[in-house]
């Protein structure tokens, strides 16, 4: 957040990538690193079966909420194309599409502007701030 607020904000950011970039750089020499890299999904080799899943998972979850878009389902669990891939057994952790499955697109949209409307607040505190220094 002190990036996309402060001041210099483009040099703040080309400052944070090149850290990242040389963190990652050194990182990748040690076999931690190699370890690290081996775990994440589409680039590494472990875990292919949890992101096939949750590829399966997004798609079911789109369909779902396509049939009721705006206000959501809240028996999306028992749909049978929940039951066919989880057995009725599923533990949502992302919370975008368990807000979209369980209040719809108009639920989703009232989630994300809290945070938009917290930015935006910080932004323009941060803009106030630094006039008045």
């Amino acid at each position: 957040m002190f990036v996309i607020t402060g001041r210099h904000q483009v040099l703040n950011l080309l400052k944070l990538t090149a850290g990242a970039f040389a963190g990652l750089m050194i990182s990748l020499l040690t076999s931690m690193g190699r370890n690290i890299v081996a775990t994440l999904p589409f680039i590494g080799d472990s875990e292919q079966d949890n992101v096939e899943f949750r590829n399966v998972l997004i798609d079911v979850a789109y369909t779902i909420i396509m049939r009721n878009p705006l206000f959501g389902s809240g028996d999306y669990r028992s749909v049978p194309e929940f039951l066919e891939i989880t057995s009725g057994q599923l533990d949502i952790v992302n919370s975008y599409l368990n807000i979209a499955l369980s209040s719809g697109l108009v639920g989703l949209f009232v989630f994300c502007m809290a945070f938009v409307v917290a930015i935006i607040s910080i932004r323009s505190y941060g803009y106030v701030l630094n006039t008045c220094v």
